[in-house]
Parts: structure tokens; sequence; C-alpha cells
């Protein structure tokens, strides 16, 4: 799968609403989110409140970040992969 393949819709630049949602619903069944060993990274993929999937990346059960919506559970996974694949040449930016 290419990134060009990936329908991403309408991504916002980055602002807090990119990175954090706050329509995010919590898990169905409230259960404790999993984690194995002494630190834990992990991928969620949810459905929000408007139907869509977004993706939380957490570190033990803290959420790191959380993306934009997917219209399908299938591009919010193919979206982790492209996330995994980009991560160790992704920049940082930041405020001076």
């Amino acid at each position: 799968m290419r990134d060009e393949d990936i329908d991403f819709g309408d991504i916002p630049e980055f602002d807090a609403s990119f990175w954090a949602s706050d329509d995010a619903a919590p898990p169905a069944d409230n259960s404790p989110r999993p984690q194995s060993g002494p630190a834990s990274y992990t991928f969620e993929v949810y459905e929000d409140r408007s139907g869509e999937y977004r993706v939380r990346f957490m570190f033990n059960s803290e959420v790191v970040f959380s993306t934009t919506s997917y219209r399908t559970k299938s591009d919010a996974h193919r979206g982790i992969e492209t996330i995994k694949r980009h991560m160790a040449e992704a920049g940082t930016i930041g405020i001076d």
C-alpha cells in the first residue's frame, strides 16, 4: 500500500484538533487498555461519536496523540501503517 492510495480526507494544519479530539468516545465496555511489560506503546482504533474512526497512540494508558478521522476502520489501520513507516524520519517543529 502506498501513501497516495490512502484517502486521508481533509487533514487540518497542525493544530490541537489534529492531535486530540473532543469527540473521542471511551471504550464501549470501559475496559482498561492493554499493557505489556514495564512500558507499553500501542495504537488504538476507535469509533468517534460521528461514526468515523480515529487512532490513538498511547504510552501505557495515557493518550499521546489522536488522529483526524477516517471514513472506514481499514483506512484507520492503513493510517497506522503509514505512521509506523514514516515515524523515524519525522522532523520536529516548535514555537520559538
